[in-house]
C-alpha cells in the first residue's frame, strides 16, 4: 500500500497577498486564526487534500506537502539513504499530532504525519492533521513556542534554532 499526501502548505514573508491570490484564483474557502500567520484553507473541492498558508518566520517563501506514513522514523532513514536530508527529526506535538520533515535531493520541503492507529468515524488523515494547525494557531497565540519553517529549512523555536539533525528521534514539543 502507498502512502497518500494529507496536506500542504505554502508560506511567505507576507502571506496577506498569498491568501487573497489563492482564495480569488481557486475559489478556496479561507478562514484566518486570531493574531494572524497562519489561513485555513477549504480547497471545497470535495475531494483531495487541504492545506494552509502561512508566515515564513525566515521571510523565504516555502511550501511543503504532507505524506502519512505509519513509521516515522523508518521513513526518514529511507529518505536519507536515497540522497535526502532530515531537517525536524519526528516530534510529537502534544499528542495532537506526530510530524517529521526533510529535504529531498533537490532541497525541496517535504512533510510525514504519523497515521492515526484507528481514526474515529470521519477523521481522516487531513482532519488530524487540520487539528494540528488549530493547536498550532493557538499555541502562537498563547505565545508557546511553535514550529517555523523556510528557505528549505525546518526550525523548532522552543529548541534552539535550525535543526539539522539527522538521527530520526523523536522530540518532545518545548512548552
Amino acid at each position: 500500500m502507498g502512502n497518500a499526501v494529507v496536506h500542504f502548505e505554502i508560506g511567505a514573508a507576507d502571506d496577506g497577498p498569498l491568501v487573497a491570490f489563492y482564495g480569488e484564483l481557486f475559489g478556496w474557502g479561507l478562514q484566518g486564526f486570531g493574531g494572524g500567520g497562519y489561513t485555513m484553507i477549504d480547497t471545497r473541492g470535495g475531494a483531495g487534500i487541504n492545506g494552509g498558508i502561512g508566515k515564513s518566520q525566515s521571510g523565504e517563501p516555502w511550501s511543503a506537502f504532507y505524506i502519512e506514513t505509519d513509521d516515522l522514523p523508518s521513513m526518514l532513514d529511507k529518505a536519507n539513504l536515497l540522497g535526502g536530508r532530515t531537517v525536524m527529526p519526528v516530534t510529537d506535538f502534544g499528542g495532537a499530532v506526530t510530524t517529521a520533515m526533510f529535504n529531498d535531493p533537490d532541497g525541496l520541503l517535504v512533510g510525514l504525519v504519523l497515521a492515526p492507529a484507528e481514526p474515529a468515524r470521519g477523521d481522516g488523515p487531513a482532519r488530524v492533521v487540520d487539528d494540528y494547525r488549530a493547536r498550532h494557531a493557538a499555541d502562537a497565540e498563547a505565545g508557546r513556542p511553535r514550529l517555523a519553517r523556510g528557505g528549505g529549512e525546518a526550525e523548532h523555536a522552543g529548541l534552539g534554532g535550525p535543526d539539522g539533525v539527522e538521527d530520526g528521534g523523536v522530540r518532545e514539543r518545548a512548552g
